[in-house]
């Protein structure tokens, strides 16, 4: 799907047969008050159930000004014209749709495509306006006519108690979701002392290797603290190296053709006590370290050191993630997709 704010005529009329959970169509005349007959009342109405819904379900986009014709989508009588109130269409919009529901609504923009070569089918002085309604972490909000909505079957639906009432938890709890990247440098290890003869004294040279790591971000998109998270993250086999497959070869399953391992990590600490220099420190037990709202919480694993994510076009990450007493949310992201990034120029002397 396109950015909303790259939508144009051609991308409108080719939108899904039917409206989706994402997206709502209302013709010309539903807002368009220069229309006889058309009351401004209806018109508040029908977008205040329209944004309900959509605030409530994660979002989406309200189309005015397009039709359903055997099938496709055209656009309405040539649009919704652009000063339907003064000053303009879009003004009037931006004025009335945060208080068509309760509470106001604050995430939402507003786009309007005009006509813009002679082939359109938009008239001049008129455009196809679009409302993108955010995810709205005040839901949930309520329509003018005291009643929730939510999108359900691409309809915008009255909500029942325990529908209003899992909203309303949402935003008690965490909203937990994760990123991940993969890192590669060369790493110092150890040296190696030569003998330059023909100087007459000795150098040392520094062994170098490539180290490679997956890295993994869990971040906290909610309004509430994160005390106690649980990630179960499923990495195809193929990811580690030799030695380290072979050990973990046995725990591993089958997701299609690709062998995949289960690595679980929690947001856990553990302080040391007493520091040796012979890697024998003594560790305190072991606590939970919250997630506050907005900041992240990371893992890093060693994995292959020449492997390259655009090698694996089939092959993804699985992801779950447990955080206090929220419904667990969950997700895959293919391997192509991860972001790869070289810092060897970062990590070489100046």
């Amino acid at each position: 799907m396109a950015k909303y704010d790259e939508w144009n005529e051609q991308y409108l009329l080719n939108l899904p047969e039917g409206e989706q959970d994402w997206f709502e169509v209302k013709g010309r005349r539903s807002v368009d008050l220069t229309c006889p007959g058309v009351d401004e009342n209806d018109a508040r109405s029908l977008l205040s159930k329209a944004l309900s819904a959509f605030a409530n379900s994660g979002g989406g986009t309200i189309v005015l000004g397009l039709r359903n014709v055997d099938g496709k989508w055209k656009v309405d009588d040539g649009g919704i014209r652009r000063s339907v109130k003064s000053p303009s269409t879009k003004e009037w919009l931006e004025d009335i749709v945060p208080y068509l529901v309760d509470p106001r609504l604050l995430s939402f923009d507003i786009c309007a495509v005009v006509r813009s070569d002679p082939t359109s089918t938009i008239a001049d002085g008129s455009a196809v306006y679009m409302v993108h309604v955010g995810d709205s972490e005040a839901a949930p909000h309520q329509a003018l006519d005291s009643r929730y909505y939510g999108r359900v079957g691409g309809k915008s639906r009255p909500l029942s108690h325990q529908f209003v009432m899992d909203i309303i938890g949402r935003r008690r709890h965490p909203k937990m979701t994760m990123e991940f990247e993969i890192a590669t440098w060369m790493e110092a290890e150890g040296a190696l002392y030569t003998l330059a003869t023909s100087l007459g004294r000795t150098e040392t040279q520094t062994k170098k290797n490539r180290k490679t790591q997956l890295i993994c971000h869990v971040l906290n998109e909610g309004r509430s603290l994160a005390n106690y998270v649980s990630c179960m993250i499923k990495i195809p086999l193929d990811m580690l190296e030799r030695n380290e497959a072979l050990s973990e070869r046995r725990s591993a399953f089958r997701v299609g053709e690709i062998e995949y391992v289960e690595w679980n990590r929690k947001n856990v600490r553990r302080d040391v006590m007493k520091y040796s220099m012979m890697g024998l420190s003594e560790y305190g037990p072991s606590w939970f370290d919250p997630i506050l709202p907005r900041l992240s919480y990371s893992w890093e694993w060693d994995i292959k050191a020449d492997f390259d994510p655009k090698n694996c076009a089939n092959e993804k990450i699985y992801w779950t993630v447990y955080a206090d007493n929220a419904a667990p949310s969950e997700g895959e992201i293919a391997l192509p997709d991860i972001q790869f990034v070289d810092r060897s120029a970062a990590t070489e002397p100046a």
